[in-house]
């Protein structure tokens, strides 16, 4: 049990104005109350005579206010202001208690014993509860910063993507309103047959024929593809005649949707 000096009480009852309080002995039995109706000089004339007059171990219950029922505990833990826990060694004589010089009339406790100027053990336990209200403030601040930063990188990413989905979409736009124009396509049609047409080959140690099966193949490959998308696509005349469009006049268009296609 932390013992607080009396000299440190009784400057509390002056300087904070107390007049209601209870005290326990060692045993927890109540033996003193303070719960009458006086003024602040009156409450440490009493705590003074109870100082002087008593040994032993003893806690010390303020209260802001009158209590109803000092004996019951749930109106105590209510008003309670703060606790003392003091140790009175031997009997306070009158001359002490009446003389102004004599450490306030309680010389119970010698200038060097350890105890005279003993801190009160409840006020250290509320400095303590503020430091830890204020750790824990700062640990909720650290917290909403982290989340808001998170949220705020989540945010830029989904502006990239969404320039990005922006600007391909434009290309498909561009490309599929070049296709309704029916020129265009035949001309890429046109353009598309050139590839395919025969071509005179130097023969040179069998290199005439490996070329000429990679035409064949790019031809095969190139008919089945229209063959498909006549069958699938009912506008496929207009959407071919764009992309050639689009291919004579906008190459860098042109090929920014063969880069989306190929990144599918």
């Amino acid at each position: 049990m932390s013992i607080t000096s009396i000299n440190f009480v009784i400057s509390q009852f002056e300087t904070e104005k107390y007049r209601y309080f209870i005290i326990y002995d060692d045993e927890n039995d109540l033996i003193f109350t303070q719960n009458d109706l006086i003024d602040q000089e009156s409450a440490v004339v009493k705590i003074r005579n109870f100082f002087r007059d008593n040994n032993g171990f003893f806690t010390i219950k303020v209260f802001s206010k009158k209590l109803t029922n000092p004996k019951n505990r749930v109106e105590q833990d209510k008003f309670l202001v703060t606790k003392f826990n003091v140790e009175l060694t031997h009997k306070l004589n009158m001359q002490q208690t009446n003389s102004p010089n004599q450490n306030n009339g309680f010389g119970s406790l010698s200038s060097d014993d350890p105890r005279s100027n003993a801190p009160n053990i409840y006020d250290i336990y509320g400095r303590m509860g503020q430091q830890e209200t204020t750790i824990k403030l700062m640990e909720k601040d650290h917290q909403h910063y982290r989340e808001m930063k998170e949220l705020q990188e989540r945010i830029e990413r989904m502006e990239k993507e969404s320039e990005k989905a922006t600007g391909m979409n434009g290309v498909l736009s561009t490309v599929t309103e070049n296709f309704k124009d029916p020129a265009v396509l035949m001309g890429l049609l046109s353009n598309i047959g050139g590839l395919f047409k025969k071509q005179e080959v130097v023969a040179m140690n069998g290199v005439d024929v490996e070329v000429g099966t990679n035409v064949n193949e790019r031809k095969t490959k190139m008919i089945n593809a229209v063959n498909l998308l006549m069958k699938l696509d009912p506008n496929f005349s207009e959407n071919i005649s764009a992309l050639a469009t689009l291919c004579e006049k906008k190459q860098d268009t042109y090929k920014l949707a063969v880069i989306y296609l190929k990144s599918m």
